[in-house]
């Protein structure tokens, strides 16, 4: 199959995934709870889409798996298992960067304007990854 003929399907997985995502980021709004379904859903096409990605994605982890110990485990273990498959898209290490400063600069914003004891990470999660994404198109 040529790349021509790829290209509509991996814009369909792609559509798939976000619309996924965005029912991830209401659904952790809503209940602040990420289900696993959810992130299976969403995490095969991306896979399917961005495997070589893979070091990157578990980078990502890593650094969410230091960060949730190191912050006595104040966010959610969804939050852990998201991070997986938020970093599939991107193509660099430079680009995880920029997703992780934008997630924690937002997010940040957010606890500072509305304090609360918790609140949903997953939005800031996806919506960082796609900014860093779109503003770093090749890494």
């Amino acid at each position: 199959m040529s790349s021509h003929n790829q290209y509509p399907q991996g814009m369909i997985l792609e559509t798939i995934s976000v619309i996924l995502f965005i029912k991830i980021a209401w659904h952790d709004i809503r209940t602040q709870k990420i289900r696993n379904s959810d992130l299976i859903a969403a995490g095969i096409p991306l896979v399917l889409l961005f495997w070589r990605n893979w070091l990157i994605s578990l980078l990502n982890f890593t650094t969410y798996v230091m960060l949730y110990y190191l912050s006595k485990r104040k966010f959610g273990e969804g939050d852990l298992k998201l991070s997986i498959i938020c970093a599939l898209p991107l193509s660099s290490v430079f680009q995880l960067m920029q997703a992780v400063t934008s997630t924690w600069l937002l997010g940040g914003f957010f606890a500072i304007f509305k304090p609360r004891s918790s609140f949903a990470f997953a939005p800031f999660m996806i919506l960082g990854t796609y900014l860093a994404r779109f503003s770093i198109p090749y890494g």
